[in-house]
C-alpha cells in the first residue's frame, strides 16, 4: 500500500498551523481517509497537536 496524501486546505499564522487532508490508497480495507490536524508552534517547535478521532462512515 502506497498512500498518497493531498492537502486540501492549509492555513497558518505565527502560532498555529492547520491542515485538512485526504489520503488515497490501493488498499481495499481503507481506500480513502480524511483528517484535520492543528499544530501549535513555539520557538520553531511543534508543541501541541489536536486532531479529531477517526470515524468511519456507517452507511
Amino acid at each position: 500500500m502506497k498512500p498518497r496524501f493531498t492537502d486540501e486546505v492549509l492555513m497558518a499564522d505565527d502560532t498555529y498551523a492547520s491542515s485538512a487532508w485526504n489520503m488515497f490508497s490501493e488498499s481495499e480495507r481503507m481506500p480513502h481517509m480524511s483528517g484535520i490536524e492543528t499544530f501549535k508552534v513555539e520557538k520553531s517547535r511543534l508543541t501541541e497537536c489536536w486532531n479529531p478521532p477517526s470515524i468511519l462512515p456507517v452507511f
